[in-house]
């Protein structure tokens, strides 16, 4: 182990709010101030979406997981799997701000792909899954009461899921 406790780890104890005990989801960890060799060779990502202070609720709660989760390292899922892409990470954001939605703030969740998986449970019978993959391109599955639909876009104001959006936001 490589000793750092003399300097400042990085944003990511901004992020996490502590460099007592952070645990890398890749392939290190930093107790006390200390890392690994490994991850002195292979560290994570060092992108971060910033909102403004304004920003809603469900917003900053949805933006703070996506951060999270830019730290992933290749192998993250110890089968391969792509760190997210911050194209995917960012387009997941500008889809849902240029729709307009209102919240409430999805499950998110990294694919193996380095993509981002979004998802609002059931509410009233209607659930909704949007997956961005790395380099953009979106698939959307809706199920309104068993009644499933299924397409892709690219287009960041697609008319039929900013319609879904609304629909999860007045019912929750």
């Amino acid at each position: 182990m490589t000793d750092l406790a003399m300097k400042p780890f990085d944003d990511r104890a901004s992020i996490y709010g502590s460099t007592a005990l952070m645990v890398d989801a890749g392939s290190a960890a930093v107790v006390s101030g200390s890392l690994t060799e490994d991850f002195l060779r292979h560290p994570a990502q060092v992108w971060e979406i910033r909102l403004p202070r304004a920003a809603a609720p469900w917003l900053a709660v949805m933006v703070n997981e996506i951060n999270g989760l830019a730290y992933l390292d290749h192998d993250w899922d110890s089968y391969g799997a792509q760190p997210l892409s911050e194209k995917a990470a960012r387009f997941a954001v500008d889809l849902l701000e240029n729709v307009r939605f209102g919240g409430p703030a999805p499950w998110v969740s990294p694919t193996n792909e380095g993509g981002l998986h979004l998802e609002w449970g059931s509410v009233a019978g209607i659930g909704l899954e949007v997956e961005v993959d790395a380099d953009g391109g979106v698939g959307v599955l809706f199920d309104d009461n068993g009644e499933m639909l299924e397409w892709t876009t690219t287009v960041l104001g697609d008319l039929q899921l900013a319609a879904v959006l609304r629909r999860i936001a007045d019912l929750s």
